[in-house]
């Protein structure tokens, strides 16, 4: 797909009622992807807020379809770390390791019977 050009990491949460505890398998993905980021300002009573978002464009291939779904995270750039849920592997812990290239997923978009090709848009809060 045009301008993928990104390789993506991919948290996908899964919750196991053993333990009651969510455990994470960590993927990167087999396709190049598109990252982007947007800054949104809101002006309020007590000044301005500006919260930094993700859209990722994930094509899909014969090979792979991809399986996320809300809740899970992704980084930008191919990470070797898990995340564990104790110390230093909590999803907090990642995210100060990473920054602005991780989030979690708040939106995911099945656009695999799109004419202009056949992809996943997901997004979330930076």
């Amino acid at each position: 797909m045009i301008g993928c050009f990104d390789v993506i990491t991919h948290w996908k949460k899964i919750f196991d009622p053993k333990t009651k505890k969510d455990q994470f398998t960590r993927i990167v993905l087999p396709v190049l992807c598109k990252w982007r980021t947007r800054e949104i300002r809101t002006a309020t009573e007590s000044g301005a807020i500006a919260k930094r978002y993700a859209t990722v464009v994930i094509p899909d291939s014969n090979d792979y379809t991809f399986d996320g779904k809300i809740g899970d995270y992704v980084a930008l750039g191919q990470h070797e770390t898990e995340i564990t849920g104790e110390k230093p592997y909590t999803v907090t812990d990642i995210k100060k390791l990473l920054g602005p290239n991780f989030m979690q997923i708040e939106y995911v978009k099945d656009l695999t019977n799109s004419p202009i090709g056949r992809r996943h848009k997901i997004e979330g809060v930076v």
